[in-house]
């Protein structure tokens, strides 16, 4: 499902059926924030991973967060140069 291309929410049941679908969901936080409707990325977490096996929201140079059924981490970020978000660099 691609966040970004849609104004997508954990509303609608096609969404929600398409996250149920899904072992490892992965948005930006702000993709997050807008499924959810929740501005707090831990409640976005939490709301997320009601529907779907594992969630990793990620957050920039905050780092990620992850939820699954067992247990729910914060890994910070570390500081990089940046060349190239996009992974596509040749």
């Amino acid at each position: 499902m691609d966040c970004q291309a849609h104004n997508h929410s954990l509303e609608g049941p096609k969404v929600i059926d398409a996250l149920g679908k899904t072992d490892i969901f992965s948005p930006n936080a702000e993709e997050a924030r807008r499924l959810t409707g929740k501005d707090d990325l831990r409640l976005a977490l939490a709301e997320l991973s009601r529907v779907t096996s594992m969630v990793i929201i990620k957050d920039g140079k905050s780092g990620c967060h992850l939820q699954d059924a067992r247990q729910t981490i914060h890994e910070p970020g570390i500081n990089v140069d940046v060349v190239d978000t996009t992974g596509a660099r040749r």
